[in-house]
């Protein structure tokens, strides 16, 4: 149940599931969540591998200028697509990580990485457009494209490497608008190599597609090159890269 202020103080309850939409009883978020509210005892130590929550906390120097934030008053409305001071340091960040020159007005701020995605694809994709998805992956994404009406295209990796598999994904780039990278990739951790992005950019770009790259594990690598899809293609029709601290556009 959620708990909202009600008229002379008393509590509005709105009961889960009922007056549910059609369209969100389909989401497997609705699986995970009830899945999560289960209790469970996880030992102390314990490496966790089911969801994406990293086991190191917020950078000290974040959590520092939040709270000085919050204490200098910066608590209200901020403009629509994030703080202009925020966001031309973030492309700043982005162009010093990736090698390739951004503005401040191709970042926006959302909340939160599922919040970037959201506001990608629900911004994207139209009723019946096809989303190619490489899967294994996070139901989030079929979720989404769902919402909007569009059609999930499952473009399978095959295991135990659980590579992209280019041919795969081209048979259905006819059907398709849009493509969806995770980068790396959750659940598996691949990581995608030079070629494969580029062969990612080419069907891409025959097939006029839009690309979707979700960034946001790109901090936690362990391997010595990390190659990002937005450096590399400019030739793609439209390219959205989400991070967990950037939602950034390239036209």
């Amino acid at each position: 149940m959620v708990g909202c202020p009600g008229w002379h103080g008393q509590s509005a309850h709105v009961e889960r599931g009922m007056n549910q939409t059609s369209r969100s009883s389909r989401l497997a978020t609705n699986l995970m969540l009830r899945t999560r509210r289960k209790p469970r005892v996880v030992p102390q130590g314990t490496i966790r591998f089911d969801q994406g929550d990293p086991y190191f906390n917020t950078p000290e120097p974040i959590r520092r200028a939040l709270s000085d934030a919050v204490d200098a008053g910066v608590v209200h409305y901020a403009d629509p697509e994030g703080d202009p001071t925020l966001r031309r340091r973030v492309a700043e960040r982005v162009s010093e990580r990736s090698g390739r020159w951004y503005e401040q007005q191709q970042v926006t701020i959302t909340h939160g990485a599922t919040g970037g995605l959201a506001a990608a694809i629900l911004g994207t994709v139209d009723p019946g457009d096809g989303v190619i998805i490489p899967e294994p992956s996070s139901s989030l994404y079929a979720d989404l494209v769902r919402l909007a009406g569009g059609q999930p295209l499952y473009s399978a990796c095959p295991p135990p490497e659980f590579r992209v598999d280019t041919r795969a994904m081209a048979a259905l780039a006819t059907r398709a608008k849009l493509v969806v990278l995770c980068h790396p990739c959750n659940p598996t951790g691949i990581v995608y190599t030079r070629d494969e992005l580029e062969e990612v950019a080419r069907i891409a770009e025959r097939h006029d597609l839009l690309v979707l790259s979700d960034e946001a594990y790109d901090h936690v690598v362990y391997e010595p090159d990390m190659f990002h899809f937005r450096a590399r293609h400019s030739g793609v029709s439209g390219t959205v890269t989400v991070r967990a601290d950037v939602l950034q556009r390239t036209r």
